[in-house]
């Protein structure tokens, strides 16, 4: 789970808990490539705005997930969310 949020990382931590999922968190875009370089995770809960703390922002990062773990086999699916409603 990436956003910069700790209330929206809470949020979806409860949400994919009642399904079983385990989670890791963080808050900036460097901290969640390292952990995608150590780790191979299925799913990636990624913010659309990571605020100023992130070099990128959700959409960037999302571009970096696509191409640098492509040949992970399977790549991550990558889940955009955001609090925006419009």
């Amino acid at each position: 789970l990436i956003d910069d949020s700790d209330v929206a990382l809470r949020f979806l931590q409860r949400r994919l808990q009642r399904f079983a999922i385990e989670t890791e968190c963080t808050g900036n875009s460097s901290e969640a490539l390292r952990l995608l370089d150590l780790r191979g995770y299925d799913f990636v809960f990624l913010d659309m705005e990571l605020g100023e703390a992130s070099e990128l922002d959700g959409l960037a990062l999302c571009r970096r997930i696509k191409r640098d773990f492509a040949s992970r086999v399977p790549p991550p699916t990558v889940v955009m969310v955001t609090a925006h409603h419009g």
